[in-house]
């Protein structure tokens, strides 16, 4: 028989916030302190976020952990045009106490575990979205999942245990497992050469010949990492940034387009559709008015 004590080492009493906000490039706000904790995760560019008196930039693939009746706030750097994820709870437990006055690197699973939580938010009807298109109008309320909520809550749960053992290993040993490390980094590398395509023809095979390694088996890792495909990944890569492109005004439809390697405007205003559920012209009165 199994006996042995189950050890709860993070236990959320109470999810208070679920966002995901795709902010202006000038974004600011005035700051605001609650006695619960609270996690920014920056999903694309970078912020600067202030902690009681502390301010310190916070990039892509990283989160800042705010505890209870911290004061902070968020301020884009009017450059770049970000995308964060926000997520709010009540947890007591001491090992909490890692988290204090933390900025972390967010790993690939870790981030796949945060897109979870924001695909069940979605579907739960919790996340809470500055952007029209982000919200299923034609869904009934009562259409959720079975345990829904609970669901969610396990998943940040999941988080900050993954954070807890990632954090312990690098701070107390410098020790990874060796397979995990090898295929995040690989990941990550992955994930920086389609960024440095962006404004160019991407081609996976090439990307192969660049790694050295056979399309199947980077499809595979990548697969298994992030849940989507290498061109579903990359399609989603050029549409959030030209999502950002159209927060920060500086280009029209047909230039975008363009600077992002698009057959025609045409072409482009079909694939944004397909992967927001907007035309560009539709995003652009959603997220400025206009």
């Amino acid at each position: 028989m199994f006996e042995k004590t189950m050890e709860i080492v993070v236990d959320i009493k109470e999810i208070k916030s679920l966002f995901y906000f795709e902010f202006s490039k000038d974004y600011r706000n005035f700051g605001e302190s609650h006695d619960f904790w609270e996690i920014v995760y920056v999903d694309k560019g970078e912020i600067e976020a202030t902690a009681d008196e502390k301010t310190v930039n916070v990039k892509w693939g990283q989160a800042i952990f705010h505890k209870p009746n911290e004061f902070h706030n968020i301020i884009a750097n009017k450059t770049v045009a970000p995308n964060i994820f926000i997520t709010s709870f009540v947890c007591n437990s001491p090992a909490m106490k890692f988290f204090e006055n933390k900025v972390m690197e967010i790993s690939p699973k870790q981030r796949e575990i945060i897109r979870a939580l924001i695909d069940d938010s979605k579907e739960t009807h919790l996340i809470s979205d500055f952007m029209p298109y982000k919200k299923n109008k034609n869904k009934p309320l009562t259409d959720v999942p079975i345990g829904g909520i609970q669901m969610i809550k396990l998943y940040i749960e999941q988080l900050l245990i993954s954070l807890l053992r990632s954090g312990k290993e690098v701070e107390n040993s410098g020790i990874l497992f060796a397979d995990e490390a090898v295929t995040g980094e690989r990941v990550k590398d992955i994930i920086e050469y389609m960024s440095n395509a962006l404004f160019g023809k991407f081609s996976v095979e090439k990307m192969c010949v660049h790694f050295g390694y056979s399309k199947a088996y980077l499809s595979k890792i990548f697969k298994e990492e992030t849940g989507r495909t290498l061109l579903e990944y990359y399609t989603d890569m050029k549409i959030s940034e030209a999502r950002r492109m159209i927060r920060e005004k500086k280009y029209n439809f047909a230039q975008i387009s363009d600077l992002l390697c698009f057959d025609n405007p045409r072409y482009f205003s079909r694939v944004f559709k397909r992967v927001t559920g907007l035309t560009p012209q539709e995003y652009k009165k959603s997220v400025l008015g206009e």
